[in-house]
């Protein structure tokens, strides 16, 4: 399964090309124009990590942002800012958000893939293991995690077993 990537952009052009650029990496990618529909999208689909513009009508990034993490079931999604804003108070502000990374306008796309794959990285490890932490709930630990990986080992080991031997 790859990841889902939410990209937010007022521009055709620059979704267009994240989109294309993404795709072909392997991610699927979901677009939105505006704040509004970000939200909607992001509330829906619940993307892996989210590429959000700053300057857009109506909602700017700053709000999407502050919504995003208002909302626990969004609040923890990776959020790139990919803005014409490059001044270091803008990045400053991004940042001071909640991005987790800022990207200026114009990029270069084989960076803003790698500072995609970066973030989706840093998080795969929380996106797997927080569903485990909800199930063993106030017995969760190292030492209980490396227990529950021990014996999943051996209920494989006991189901390879149950296979018929190949002749």
């Amino acid at each position: 399964m790859s990841d889902k990537i939410l990209v937010v952009d007022d521009e055709p052009d620059i979704l267009e090309l994240v989109e294309w650029s993404l795709s072909s990496d392997g991610y699927h990618v979901i677009t939105a124009a505006d704040g509004p529909e970000a939200l909607e999208m992001a509330k829906a689909e619940l993307p892996d990590l989210i590429l959000l513009d700053l300057m857009m009508p109506g909602m700017d990034g700053y709000d999407v942002i502050e919504h995003l993490k208002q909302d626990s079931e969004t609040s923890e999604i990776p959020v790139i800012m990919l803005t014409a804003m490059a001044q270091a108070d803008d990045r400053v502000k991004g940042l001071s958000a909640g991005a987790d990374d800022y990207i200026t306008k114009p990029f270069d796309i084989r960076e803003l893939t790698l500072r995609v794959e970066s973030a989706l990285t840093a998080t795969r490890k929380t996106r797997y293991i927080n569903p485990l932490m909800s199930v063993m709930g106030e017995t969760f630990s190292e030492e209980n995690v490396e227990m529950l990986g021990h014996h999943l080992e051996m209920a494989a080991d006991i189901q390879r077993n149950l296979l018929p031997k190949e002749s």
